[in-house]
């Protein structure tokens, strides 16, 4: 299965090249988490998350919602294989912070962002 795509350069907005690989997938991650669930019609229903469905809610709630939206939305990626030591951290208000590891027929990467 080939994971050749256009590398996208996030700070300047831009297409830089191509990339394949490990590097491929994890940034097929970042697109997934970032993207709202069902606000684009390229997409399928199952690609995104659905962060504002969640935030400002109970924290043990959120905890694990987040968890499963966001193991749920990956997994539709046929290369990934797992998603293992979830660790949500609150910042300040609703500013959550997650990470974990992304387990892929390729190898691993951690994965930090922070939900808003």
């Amino acid at each position: 299965m080939s994971g050749l795509t256009y590398k996208v350069d996030w700070e300047r907005g831009t297409i830089a090249g191509t990339i394949d690989g490990l590097d491929s997938l994890r940034q097929a991650v970042l697109k997934i988490l970032t993207t709202e669930r069902y606000r684009h019609l390229i997409y399928s229903n199952d690609y995104g998350t659905e962060y504002k469905e969640i935030l400002g809610k109970d924290q043990l709630y959120v905890r694990a919602e987040i968890r499963r939206m966001i193991t749920e939305a990956l997994l539709q990626d046929d290369r990934i294989e797992q998603i293992n030591d979830f660790l949500t951290i609150w910042n300040s208000g609703d500013d959550i912070r997650v990470s974990f590891t992304v387990q892929t027929i390729y190898g691993s990467f951690q994965i930090n962002e922070e939900v808003s």
